[in-house]
């Protein structure tokens, strides 16, 4: 199997994906991606395949930040077969694949990464700059990708010289754990969801913009941005 970044390229790289889900669609994969790109979606899942002896490798380059823990905690378990593991694995890929396509195909740009400017530079490590989320007043998802963020850093160490390793030096990783703090510290929604489409775009304000009070997100824990505070839109 091709390195997974490579993997993204081509679903971003197909028209007949990128021009499969629409911003209205309510239920994205389905009306989406099954509906009018079944068989070209599936032309890229056929092609994922995991050796057995490159389990831990493929588990470090997995997309999903979030996923990191349970993964690894599969690959730790004596009692699950490495078989059982690289069939859990495929269909993670396969699935983060699928949901890729689904949210519009956002560029991922290492330029636009390094050329990040935090709000609060600091020398500090990637953890301890994800220590600022411990107090943030969300229902913990903020909290939960910091940290996952701060284990992707730590675990990258043993395949920073891997062709497919382009998230490798420490600078990048705190780039990445500003960007993590700075988005939900921000005003307006919590999260941007679907962050392909341009219209996912249209109430979030520029990074210049002063940071969120913390106590409306803190009172009404809305960290799973169902609330209308969590989903209310950016006003001066």
């Amino acid at each position: 199997m091709s390195s997974l970044l490579s993997m993204y390229e081509k679903v971003r790289a197909d028209p007949q994906l990128t021009g499969s889900v629409r911003m209205e669609d309510k239920r994205k994969i389905e009306d989406g991606i099954i509906h009018r790109a079944k068989d070209a979606m599936l032309a890229i899942l056929e092609q994922v395949h995991v050796e057995s002896e490159e389990l831990d490798e493929r588990t470090a380059e997995m997309h999903h930040v979030n996923s990191s823990f349970i993964y690894l905690s599969f690959n730790s378990q004596p009692w699950l077969s490495t078989a059982d593991k690289v069939r859990l694995l495929e269909w993670k890929i396969r699935l983060d694949l699928v949901q890729y396509a689904a949210r519009g195909c956002p560029a991922v740009s290492l330029r636009n990464i390094a050329a990040y400017v935090p709000k609060q530079p600091s020398e500090e490590s990637v953890r301890e700059i994800g220590m600022r989320l411990y107090d943030f007043g969300d229902d913990g998802h903020a909290i939960k990708q910091a940290r996952a963020t701060a284990v992707c850093h730590e675990l990258m160490a043993t395949y920073k010289d891997k062709p497919w390793a382009v998230l490798k030096d420490d600078s990048i990783w705190k780039k990445i754990q500003h960007m993590v703090v700075d988005a939900v510290e921000g005003p307006g929604v919590l999260y941007v969801r679907s962050t392909g489409f341009d219209e996912a775009w249209k109430d979030i304000p520029g990074q210049g913009s002063p940071k969120r009070s913390p106590e409306p997100p803190r009172a009404l824990q809305t960290g799973s941005g169902s609330s209308p505070e969590a989903l209310k839109p950016y006003s001066q």
